[in-house]
């Protein structure tokens, strides 16, 4: 459509427009001149049929007409207006015309008549893949008019130049100098990449050369380098078109070995390989098809060079830090193949930035793909080293830990002896206190059955005189009956005190169920008389249809143990308003006892050692230091409960914590 438009403007501007012709006089080169052009799109047009034709537009010598079958022919006028003769070569500078026949006319009709192009095999048997050249002369004051007609498998593109001899030879010299330092530098890279790929055998350098090799070959067809300057059959002429889809498959291949692309996505990776494949294919229809497979190639090649930046991207947005050198040098190459495809296509004008610019951005490409190589190398390295020391460090520390332990065992095994030979004799201890206790017991088994008969005879005789003073009238009567009745009630509880304190030492190890309030009263009971007389009171906040299923005189002794750690830390402190508040509760599944009071709490630096086994705040005539182990191991070992202590407020506060009956 873009095209066509074109072409309407050049047909209108024709119309009001007069054909010019180019006049000389010495000129040694000339680069930018008007011509006419003409699109036969038969393609069967001879120069008799074109010469009397008046459909020429005007347009430029720099022509870019994109992929077609048509042939073009363009033509213009050339006069010296000097009075000498002047020798001049006209030069097609694009090598890839199929035909380039080029007629020369002059005004007493003579024509000179050229043919060029890979189409044409020369006296030689050779096609030649060169610049073409067409020599003329111009006598003083003569004009000649100059046709050249061109048919393309390519893009049609070119540029016709004017040069006298000297210009000719310095506009080749220094085209031949430019890509020949081009191609010197690619080679460079390839030959350092590939010693690089048999040092390391890491395939991305190879994948690397193959990329720059296709393009370099390609290239060098372009434009008439050796091996490529001449060929023995015309179709191996067009055999460098397999090299473009060639050297994008290689791209996209090299691309996902650098941008790491089966760690960053898998489905990504395999879309950039069926890409590669796909490019592959089209290679070998290039052989088959040239013309077609070249159009596809060309809108194929349109959205795979955006594709690779996208892949760069998302490598980077991974962490690829090697993908910040690839993304610059896809998005140079990206803009400058772009111009160079728009350009093939006809869409902007061919001029030496169109024509060579993809020279300069895959120069730039190709440089930053072998540093990214490079950084890339390194970072491997450098990870290799860390791995290496990493591993060195986590050795060295192995050998250390392990020495250190062999060491610590040495020096620890006498320790571990006495350590044991220490819990031994504690264990004897513990059992010795027990005995103790089963001997107070027996004791005070004893002592019961020595007080119940007095206690009993004392309880006869307040009966007998309380009966008897009932008879009889006598002064302060009341009084008299009153002290009885006290002495009655103290012999009551002189009685059973005995049977609680019988209960609690009680060896009877058949569990049984019990409420649990019932232990805390039992163990209250025995030490009411010392909580009365040091002026301790006692705050109780129970549930009371709480039963446990157990020993209650276990129970009881661990509670009496508490309670008496908590009467003597407050006749220790002489504590005024000395309070100990014992509150139960059911938590779920347990049952709950915290034994707390205000005796100003224990030590930090103790308070995890106050279950150890002889370990002991008080005096040794006052405590022994195994009360508290005991009743850890009652609570622990025969209720599979927990017994913990933790500074409050105003003191100390021991939890229990008890399975309920299930």
């Amino acid at each position: 459509m873009i095209r066509f438009f074109i072409v309407i403007f050049l047909t209108l501007t024709a119309l009001l427009s007069q054909e010019r012709g180019l006049f000389v006089e010495e000129t040694a080169k000339i680069f930018d001149f008007k011509l006419s052009v003409y699109e036969d799109t038969s393609a069967a047009m001879s120069f008799e049929q074109i010469r009397d034709s008046k459909n020429f537009t005007p347009s430029h010598n720099r022509i870019s007409l994109g992929y077609t079958k048509s042939a073009y022919w363009f033509k213009f006028k050339i006069k010296n207006t000097s009075d000498k003769k002047l020798e001049y070569t006209l030069l097609a500078t694009e090598l890839i015309a199929d035909t380039l026949d080029c007629y020369i006319v002059s005004k007493n009709a003579e024509v000179m008549e050229y043919k060029s192009g890979l189409g044409y095999i020369n006296s030689d048997g050779l096609v030649l893949n060169s610049m073409h050249k067409f020599p003329f002369s111009l006598n003083a004051f003569e004009e000649k008019e100059i046709y050249v007609r061109e048919t393309s498998l390519y893009p049609l593109y070119t540029s016709l130049y004017i040069f006298d001899k000297d210009s000719l030879s310095e506009y080749t010299l220094s085209y031949e100098k430019l890509y020949s330092l081009y191609f010197g530098g690619i080679i460079a890279l390839i030959l350092f990449n590939l010693f690089l790929y048999f040092s390391t055998k890491d395939r991305s350098y190879f994948l690397y050369v193959m990329y720059v090799s296709s393009f370099m070959v390609w290239q060098l067809s372009l434009n008439g380098f050796p091996p490529f300057e001449s060929y023995t059959k015309v179709g191996l002429a067009y055999i460098n078109g397999l090299f473009v889809p060639m050297f994008i498959a290689f791209l996209f291949l090299f691309s996902r070995e650098i941008l790491d692309m089966k760690q960053v996505n898998l489905k990504l990776d395999k879309i950039m390989k069926y890409i590669a494949f796909l490019f592959f294919t089209l290679a070998i229809f290039t052989q088959i098809e040239l013309y077609s497979s070249y159009i596809v190639l060309n809108y194929a090649a349109t959205i795979a060079f955006p594709l690779l930046v996208y892949f760069g991207y998302r490598s980077y947005l991974a962490g690829n830090k090697v993908a910040i050198f690839y993304l610059t040098a896809q998005v140079f190459f990206l803009l400058f193949s772009t111009v160079y495809s728009l350009m093939t296509e006809g869409y902007i004008e061919y001029n030496l930035f169109t024509r060579h610019g993809i020279v300069i951005g895959s120069s730039i490409e190709i440089i930053l793909f072998s540093l990214a190589l490079g950084y890339r190398l390194k970072l491997l390295e450098d990870e290799k080293m860390q791995i290496i020391n990493q591993t060195n460090v986590e050795l060295d520390k192995k050998v250390q830990e392990r020495t250190s332990e062999l060491e610590d065992y040495q020096l620890n095994l006498e320790k571990k002896v006495e350590q044991e030979l220490k819990k031994s004799r504690d264990k004897d201890k513990m059992i010795f206190q027990q005995n103790k206790l089963v001997s107070m017991g027996e004791m005070i088994e004893n002592i019961a059955h020595q007080w119940r008969q007095p206690l009993s005879q004392v309880n006869s005789a307040v009966f007998f005189l309380d009966s008897e003073i009932s008879k009889v009238e006598m002064p302060n009567k009341s009084i008299v009956v009153e002290k009885l009745d006290e002495i009655e009630r103290t012999t009551h509880y002189m009685s059973g005190t005995i049977d609680d304190f019988r209960s609690f030492f009680d060896r009877n190890k058949e569990g049984e169920e019990f409420y649990v309030k019932s232990s805390i009263y039992n163990s209250l009971s025995i030490l009411e008389g010392s909580l009365l007389y040091n002026n301790i009171e006692t705050e109780l906040n129970l549930d009371k249809e709480i039963k446990l299923d157990g020993y209650i005189n276990e129970l009881q002794q661990v509670l009496l143990i508490l309670l008496n750690n908590a009467k003597d830390a407050f006749i220790l402190q002489k504590k005024e308003n000395a309070k100990i508040i014992i509150t139960m509760k059911r938590i779920e599944e347990y049952v709950e006892i915290k034994v707390s009071d205000n005796a100003g709490g224990i030590e930090e630096d103790i308070l995890e050692k106050i279950f150890d086994a002889y370990f002991t705040t008080k005096l040794k005539t006052q405590g022994t230091g195994l009360g508290l182990n005991i009743a850890k191991i009652i609570i622990e070992e025969h209720f599979l409960g927990r017994l913990s202590v933790q500074n409050d407020k105003d003191g100390v506060c021991f939890t229990i914590r008890l399975p309920l009956i299930v």
